[in-house]
Order: C-alpha cells, then sequence, then structure tokens
C-alpha cells in the first residue's frame, strides 16, 4: 500500500527508510477506535440461531485469551532463552535480523508481544540502542501527531522497548510527548518509573484509564511501582 502523508517531506523520508513498506497508514478518522485493531476483525459465520454480534464477541474474547496465555509463554520463557543464550555480536544480530523480519510477516499475531521485550532480546544496552537508532525515524513518522500523517508500524513497540532498555529516557519522553494510545505510553509510565518519579508515573497510567486501555495492565504497573518504591498493597510505606 503506498504510503501516504500531507506533508511532502514525510513523504520522502519514509519512502527512503528500509521499514517504510511495513508502514500501515490509517485512514483519517473522528474514530476513537485504535486502527490497528481493524487488522484483528474476522468475519462472522455464526451457526443457524446464534446471534452475529455473539458470535462475533466469541471469538474476539477466545483470541484475546489465547493471545493474552501465548504473549505470557514469550514474556517467561522463549525471551529469556534468547537473552541469555550465549553468542557473538554477529549471531544474535542475525538472530534479531530474523526475529523481526518474522515479526513483520505475522499476519496472526501469534508473536506479536516480541515487539514488548525487544530490548530484552537485544541483551545489552549498546545493542539496545544501535536498534532504537535502526527504527526511530520510522516509528517518529508512526507516531506523527499531524491529521492524516499516523500509521501503524510493527516495530513501532520494539523501537519503545529498545529506547527503555538503552536508558534513552529523553528520547521516550520526546517521542511519546503526545501519545495518548496506552500500548505506546506505558513506555513514558515506565521510564519515568525508571527515572525515580514514581508518584508522576502512577498519575500518568492512572489517567491514562480508558474504555481502549487495559485496567488489568494499568493496574499490574502501577503496583510494580508502588513495589518498588517499598509502598505495600494499602498504599503505605512497607516497613522493614
Amino acid at each position: 500500500m503506498p504510503l501516504t502523508h500531507s506533508s511532502a517531506a514525510a513523504t520522502t523520508a519514509s519512502t527512503a527508510h528500509p521499514y517504510a513498506s511495513r508502514l500501515r497508514c490509517c485512514t483519517a478518522s473522528n474514530s476513537t477506535t485504535a486502527a490497528a485493531t481493524d487488522t484483528f476483525r474476522l468475519a462472522t459465520c455464526p451457526r443457524m440461531g446464534m446471534d452475529a454480534r455473539r458470535s462475533q464477541d466469541s471469538r474476539t474474547r477466545s483470541r484475546r485469551l489465547w493471545l493474552c496465555l501465548a504473549g505470557r509463554y514469550l514474556g517467561k520463557t522463549l525471551v529469556p532463552l534468547i537473552a541469555q543464550a550465549p553468542a557473538d555480536a554477529t549471531t544474535r544480530a542475525t538472530w534479531l535480523d530474523r526475529l523481526f523480519e518474522t515479526h513483520g510477516e505475522d499476519q496472526i499475531p501469534y508473536i506479536e508481544s516480541l515487539a514488548d521485550h525487544w530490548g530484552e532480546l537485544c541483551a545489552s544496552k549498546a545493542v539496545a540502542s544501535q536498534w532504537a537508532d535502526r527504527l526511530l525515524d520510522i516509528t517518529r513518522l508512526a507516531l506523527t501527531p499531524e491529521p492524516g500523517g499516523r500509521g501503524h508500524f510493527h516495530g513501532t513497540t520494539a523501537c519503545l522497548s529498545a529506547l527503555y532498555t538503552a536508558e534513552r529516557y529523553d528520547d521516550l519522553h520526546a517521542l511519546l510527548a503526545a501519545e495518548n494510545f496506552w500500548p505506546y505510553r506505558r513506555w513514558t509510565v515506565r521510564a519515568l518509573a525508571a527515572q525515580g518519579k514514581n508518584a508522576e508515573a502512577v498519575q500518568l497510567a492512572e489517567a491514562s484509564r480508558s474504555p481502549w486501555a487495559s485496567d488489568w495492565d494499568i493496574d499490574r504497573l502501577c503496583e510494580e511501582i508502588l513495589l518498588s518504591s517499598g509502598v505495600v498493597d494499602d498504599g503505605t510505606p512497607a516497613m522493614d
């Protein structure tokens, strides 16, 4: 699909970038539903006597549950296995290139959550920083707040994860300054916490609640931040 932007400069930059073909632009609209979800809609073929909407909802719930379980498996099993495997720089670079290419070709998002752990997969701050630089330009285009310019890039979360692992928090804040989409904004929350700004991090996370944000994910992230700062479940300081 050709890349369309309102700005000629943005068009030139995105076309020249090696990952420009991975940027699927979203049609400008007033819809508050994340455009990326369009990828995962299934045609509804209900059985006789079953309401079409109920059939679609059932499929959606089943798919979400499966993807949640798959994401947990990847995060707890596959990611540590790859990150901790002994490999020289050339071998690891080859692994990451192949994983990234496979991630981009994953039509059904079985390994979508690998992007959340991209910084860990890099296995070092230096490699994570290199990947952040590699993905930063196209990610910036994908997240542009300009009308008609925003698009979906499968490497956006990988870029944010790499920036976080590389401890490039200022770059994260600058990149996500105008971002409200929780799966991306959560990286701003994590960056604030990593900088010791726990109160600001929790406040931003709580302010991000919406029908399109995962309450479970927000609760979990806030709990991690509070526990790491020595606060117990009831909000009081932990006692030694």
